[in-house]
């Protein structure tokens, strides 16, 4: 654990910033990550500077709104100058009035809604979001040169948005052959392959075998007519898609996945048919860039565990805070003037620049993965 009661016997904290994070019910995992987080950044800045150190004013949210707005209320008592957290959209959505009254900036490393971004001038979000993931693979579709895309996705909320997000970042610059979409309890996706070999072999007026062994046979030989597949999804199940792909001959071309693809499980279960995927994320614990990676260690040698997105994205929004602090913005008006003059923060998370909005502009990491390993992958 962090070493505080040494510091907490230097002086009285000059500044409060409330963390409100689930700390019981089903998401306190969530908020246990964030905690953790923002307690790195801030026992880094109260070491350097005991005598102006900062007191974390924790409340718990238990991921209700109503508990969000009251704990913001709570912790304004103390004079809180900063926020970080809520997590949830819904927390965050209900406790724009409180936020404008009270008129604290509030940054959110969690938080992923679509429609979250200029809800309040004093709004701050640090957070990976579907609108980004699907601008920077739309990027890399549009780089690698890419001109006829499929997209294989389950049918759930996260699937349907970033198949949805996709199509729009790449209007007039590719063409989506098909969007196939598939249970998202599914373990076998023949049926969902099949259909995308047939909407690919008719885009190219090729006939299909009516008899059942010929179609067999015609199957097995065919060659696609795409250049790459999107895929968002989820490691366990895309583990077990990939393989699939690869026996209907889904194979040679691009393929690019989303976030949540980071897990041991898509490359223990799809073994050497994932080489060679791309994917999105907001953080790699790959960074060898050596800032990232004491931060990394640090995290290890505090909790003896490894840091996750969540934690980076939380000591990346605390960082803000102190940085802006140990320069002498010291009051919410100078905090939230310094947050959107932010260009270029080289957080764990990714750099950053704010947009008038509140939402943070971040380069995300591009993962491949290679020798059954995700590798980082430079620009």
């Amino acid at each position: 654990m962090l070493a505080t009661r040494s510091l907490s016997m230097l002086s009285a904290p000059r500044f409060y910033i409330a963390v409100l994070v689930p700390q019981s019910g089903p998401y306190a995992f969530f908020g246990n990550s964030v905690l953790k987080g923002v307690q790195l950044a801030v026992h880094a800045y109260n070491t350097l500077d005991p005598d102006n150190r900062i007191e974390l004013v924790v409340k718990d949210t238990e991921g209700s709104p109503e508990k969000a707005v009251a704990a913001l209320q709570e912790a304004s008592s103390k004079g809180i100058i900063a926020s970080i957290g809520p997590l949830m959209t819904r927390e965050v959505e209900a406790l724009v009035p409180t936020l404008d009254r009270l008129q604290i900036p509030l940054i959110t490393p969690a938080a992923s809604g679509p429609d979250l971004a200029g809800k309040s001038p004093w709004l701050f979000r640090n957070a990976l979001t579907n609108n980004a993931q699907a601008a920077a693979a739309a990027k890399y579709i549009t780089a690698q040169k890419y001109r006829k895309i499929v997209i294989l996705a389950p049918d759930d909320a996260y699937g349907a948005d970033l198949s949805r997000l996709l199509t729009r970042e790449l209007a007039r610059k590719a063409e989506i052959l098909a969007t196939v979409s598939y249970p998202a309890d599914a373990n076998d996706f023949g049926l969902y392959i099949k259909k995308i070999i047939e909407i690919d072999l008719r885009s190219r007026k090729i006939p299909i075998p009516e008899d059942d062994d010929e179609r067999k046979m015609f199957f097995r030989e065919y060659v696609p007519g795409f250049d790459a597949i999107y895929i968002p999804g989820y490691a366990e199940k895309v583990g077990l898609l990939l393989p699939q792909l690869a026996f209907y001959n889904i194979t040679g071309i691009g393929m690019i996945g989303s976030n949540n693809w980071r897990a041991e499980e898509l490359i223990d279960r799809a073994g050497r048919h994932a080489e060679g995927a791309v994917f999105f994320d907001g953080f790699s614990p790959e960074n060898s860039d050596p800032q990232a990676k004491a931060v990394i260690e640090a995290y290890r040698s505090a909790y003896q565990e490894e840091i996750d997105i969540l934690a980076a994205q939380a000591y990346d929004a605390a960082s803000m805070l102190t940085v802006l602090l140990r320069n002498r913005k010291d009051t919410a008006a100078l905090l939230k003037e310094g947050l959107l003059s932010y260009r270029d923060f080289p957080g764990l998370s990714g750099t950053a620049a704010f947009l008038p909005s509140g939402e943070a502009q971040k380069k995300l990491f591009l993962i491949t993965i290679r020798d059954g390993r995700f590798v980082l992958l430079a620009d």
